[in-house]
């Protein structure tokens, strides 16, 4: 048998695209693969090319044995290229349509599941960090989110939180904003000494992924679910900047869950000075359940 042909559907958007890389990443890591990008078909093309069985932007490759996805704008066009041109979809993420539509959904622990179907639940979204091997424990790195439906967004709080942590001794930190950050307050963190700044929209694609692994310490604000499993993916001592949650949800919850099972350290239990204890081993949920997936398609003789 070939490489595994892996078709992923991707909306462009960064946080579906980390998912869907991450487990294509890891598929590749276990087994030969050849992987093909596809941008998401608007839905009304989506539905028009599954009622017709014919997906042509894909016309010139081979047919998938994987078709993987994530986020809602990627479920038509999954749905499309699987009619058309066979093999099994794997949506991340709880999907808008219902679950039996796929043969694998992905979904994070702290999102609700049915309790039927290919169902397997990860430790948090997916994403392509690896544990770091160059990870220097003398390296910060502190991530900023912003104004979510989840937390109430304090900067001023958030700027006293700052100054503390760098003064850790023997620390050199990094700071990053998101596009989320208020245009407003990246400019005062980008006037904060004793940091260095480096803003998201001059970084590179690829930069938050590459400082991850490198640094030995990441402190990443409440409502950014994303880079926290993302730090706890590369290894890191992950310590998660304190906001007022707006109630009790899904996301808040797991962020306090997260704290209760000493996978990261809240600001108001660290101590100033203090280094962070690194959760082992690191988090690696995308090999996991690519792991899965690769054994459901052995026994079914895919």
């Amino acid at each position: 048998m070939g490489p595994l042909i892996l078709w992923r559907i991707s909306d462009g958007r960064r946080g579906h695209d980390a998912q869907s890389l991450g487990l294509t990443q890891a598929l590749g890591r276990l087994t030969p693969c050849q992987t093909f990008d596809i941008a998401a078909l608007p839905w009304p093309q989506a539905l028009a090319g599954w009622v017709r069985g014919i997906f042509p932007v894909a016309d010139e490759l081979p047919n998938p044995h994987l078709i993987v996805g994530a986020g809602h704008g990627t479920h038509g066009a999954m749905l499309a290229a699987r009619r058309a041109r066979g093999g099994k979809t794997v949506v991340l993420m709880r999907p808008t349509l219902p679950a039996s539509c796929f043969d694998f959904c992905i979904i994070p622990e702290h999102d609700p599941a049915p309790a039927f179907g290919h169902i397997l639940r990860s430790c948090g979204p997916l994403n392509s960090v690896t544990p770091g091997t160059e990870r220097d424990p003398a390296r910060g790195l502190i991530l900023m989110g912003g104004p979510s439906r989840h937390f109430h967004w304090h900067m001023e709080a958030l700027l006293l939180h700052i100054e503390t942590l760098i003064r850790t001794p023997g620390v050199t930190w990094t700071l990053t904003d998101s596009p989320r950050t208020p245009a407003t307050d990246s400019a005062r963190l980008s006037r904060m000494s004793g940091v260095s700044f480096v803003a998201c929209q001059s970084a590179g694609k690829n930069w938050l992924a590459d400082q991850i692994p490198r640094a030995g310490m990441v402190w990443v604000t409440a409502d950014s679910m994303s880079m926290i499993f993302e730090a706890l993916s590369a290894g890191a001592a992950v310590g998660v900047l304190d906001l007022p949650p707006r109630g009790k949800d899904r996301i808040t919850v797991a962020v306090s869950d997260l704290v209760a099972r000493g996978m990261v350290t809240s600001f108001a239990a660290w101590q100033p000075g203090q280094r962070l204890v690194v959760r082992q081993p690191a988090l690696q949920e995308a090999d996991r359940c690519a792991a899965l997936i690769l054994q459901h398609l052995t026994a079914a003789g895919a």
